[in-house]
């Protein structure tokens, strides 16, 4: 039961709701229904996520907040076509859900979405001194530009078709050329170009492929899971000293996410101290056995 501040119930949190509650993260966990009880951690977790869920919905009421419609049907067209229709099905039979609940469910979260947007996350402001601490609090490793490569490669199926490009590359051919002529690969059409990458950004084969060529070189035919590879490397930069103006864009995107997360804590304890919440620990019990 959830009380506001004269005391007066102004929701409750139902058997049924927490049965489905329940269900709703036995799906999301992809456990079927005769798994095992959920642990005290995760049934503390799921109560925890309905009483607030259900406070940021008293609080869209009081302040006339409403989802967008056209949202919620394009939110439910989208999981129609993401799970196709034997999914679906599935979806709403294993969380005792009938279409209508469902959307009510979406409905309620994209309340609650819009209720923190306008409430606590529009609200947000980094200042300088926020990307200057987070800029001193980074490790020296973090503060380097590490060495890149734009490369490009020719795959092909099998061993005998790379070393059939390897002769065309060796008659003077241009690698670009015989990439779009024989490469299976989705970049082809580009000549093989791959873009800029730095070492881990791509699988292994790339980074042990060509980060030993110098621009123009062409690697050895190198086997992988995907076929077989030919890289060249196009332009390369090495490891240099990042600059505090240069990592302003993302020490700003990390000032951000941490300034949100902190918000929408602070909302949501707000909302939790504005109202009295009773658990009834045999009812709980009765739902979740």
């Amino acid at each position: 039961t959830i009380r506001g501040t004269d005391q007066k119930p102004v929701a409750e949190i139902t058997v049924g709701q927490l049965r489905f509650a329940a269900a709703r993260l036995r799906f999301e966990r992809d456990e079927t229904m005769y798994a095992a009880p959920l642990s005290e951690e995760l049934q503390k977790h799921m109560v925890d996520r309905l009483i607030d869920e259900r406070l940021l919905a008293l609080e869209g009421e009081r302040l006339g907040v409403q989802a967008s419609t056209t949202a919620v049907a394009r939110e439910m067209h989208r999981l129609r076509l993401d799970y196709g229709d034997r999914q679906f099905q599935r979806l709403l039979m294993n969380t005792y859900q009938r279409p209508q609940d469902l959307q009510a469910a979406i409905e309620a979260r994209l309340q609650a979405q819009q209720v923190l947007r306008r409430e606590a996350l529009g609200k947000i402001k980094v200042s300088e001194a926020d990307l200057e601490r987070l800029w001193k609090a980074r490790a020296e490793r973090e503060k380097v530009e590490p060495a890149r490569v734009r490369a490009a490669q020719i795959l092909v199926r099998t061993e005998d078709a790379g070393k059939k490009a390897q002769r065309a590359l060796a008659r003077k051919e241009a690698f670009a050329d015989v990439a779009r002529q024989v490469s299976i690969g989705p970049e082809a059409v580009r000549g093989g170009d791959l873009g800029w990458f730095a070492r881990g950004d791509m699988p292994k084969v790339f980074d042990e492929a060509c980060f030993g060529l110098e621009p123009g070189q062409v690697s050895q035919l190198t086997a992988s899971e995907f076929g077989y590879h030919l890289c060249t490397v196009l332009e390369r930069t090495p490891e240099r000293p990042l600059s505090f103006e240069e990592a302003k864009p993302k020490l700003q995107e990390q000032a951000a996410e941490e300034a949100a997360r902190e918000a929408e804590t602070r909302y949501r304890k707000g909302l939790r101290d504005k109202h009295q919440i009773e658990i009834n620990a045999d009812r709980m019990k009765e739902a979740l056995s």
